[in-house]
């Protein structure tokens, strides 16, 4: 299934890179070999320690962002800012629902179809709606267990001073 996107996505790029006359490189394609390779969201930082790591193309930091912004354009990932950073995913779908832990940065993908059909419901004046993300931000359960331990061995090691 994965490899099976991959070369759809791969197809899509050549063709839309052939159609708008230009280059195809190793490199953009590499990029996106990349950002389908890692399995949750991804930021510029990951698809180039993944790039250092498995390819034995060198890429620069330019390439990859001038890559990453035409991949957001042409609909292959899409992209979320969350505190002050850029977030990408692939773009499967048109809609996505997603939760995300705001201290281990965990994504979690939700079952939307009850959401979408509340999102088609609303009535949009001027303004004709493409797709929707709709991003839950909070704690996970793992790190609110580990908050909750934290807290609990702050309090018992606080010590007892009474004046």
């Amino acid at each position: 299934m994965k490899t099976d996107n991959i070369n759809i996505a791969l197809s899509r790029l050549r063709e839309y890179i052939s159609s708008s006359k230009r280059r195809n490189t190793p490199e953009r394609e590499e990029v996106l070999r990349a950002a389908y390779a890692i399995e949750s969201r991804f930021t510029f930082e990951d698809i180039d320690d993944y790039i250092r790591n498995n390819s034995d193309l060198i890429i620069s930091h330019t390439t990859i962002y001038s890559a990453l912004r035409l991949f957001v354009e042409q609909d292959f990932l899409r992209c979320t800012r969350l505190n002050s950073r850029s977030y990408y995913d692939i773009s499967l779908t048109k809609n996505s629902c997603l939760q995300v832990c705001r201290i281990c940065g965990k994504t979690t993908y939700l079952d939307n179809k009850k959401i979408e059909k509340m999102v088609d419901a609303i009535k949009l004046k001027r303004f004709t709606r493409d797709n929707f993300t709709l991003t839950i931000d909070g704690i996970c359960t793992s790190c609110k267990t580990k908050l909750t331990k934290a807290a609990n061995k702050k309090i018992k090691t606080k010590p007892n001073i009474r004046k």
